[in-house]
């Protein structure tokens, strides 16, 4: 008999563990990921007027593409600016001789390049076109040479 209650008292003791609930413990992960505002210049193209001949009383363009891009989403601002070789007293980009500083020709933009905007990611490059003119009276007025200036083109994300 005292084996039966003992078997009794296991038997008893099994059902009231497994009938206590206990429980597993649980704890969260976090998962994060902190996507940066990033605007990037991709590429940009030389303005180059060409071989201007100026004997020709025409006004000559040329145009020069900006592709850039910046995250989904982002404001961003991009300028233009006056050129390394601008002339505050005259309010005019121009562009210099190479070896000679004293000639400049002169040239203009044909709208000032502030464009603000929203991005639309790195796989859809946006392109801006930057265009430029150069007037007859500006040609006839310099010698023969080659003249070079820089835009910087800017972003402000």
């Amino acid at each position: 008999m005292k084996g039966m209650w003992n078997r009794i008292g296991v038997l008893w003791m099994l059902v009231f563990v497994a009938g206590i609930p206990h429980s597993a413990w649980a704890g969260k992960v976090p998962v994060r990921a902190s996507l940066v505002r990033r605007c990037a210049v991709v590429n940009v193209e030389e303005m180059h007027f060409g071989e201007i001949d100026p004997s020709v009383l025409r006004t000559v363009y040329a145009s020069a593409n900006v592709t850039y891009w910046c995250s989904i989403g982002s404001p961003y601002v991009l300028d233009v600016d006056e050129g390394s070789n601008y002339d505050p007293a005259r309010g005019a980009r121009q562009m210099q001789h190479g070896s000679d500083h004293s000639d400049t020709l002169h040239y203009h933009l044909v709208e000032p390049v502030h464009i603000e905007g929203v991005g639309k990611g790195a796989i859809q490059p946006e392109i801006h076109e930057v265009r430029a003119f150069l007037l007859p009276s500006d040609i006839q007025k310099i010698r023969a040479s080659d003249y070079f200036d820089h835009l910087t083109a800017t972003f402000e994300p």
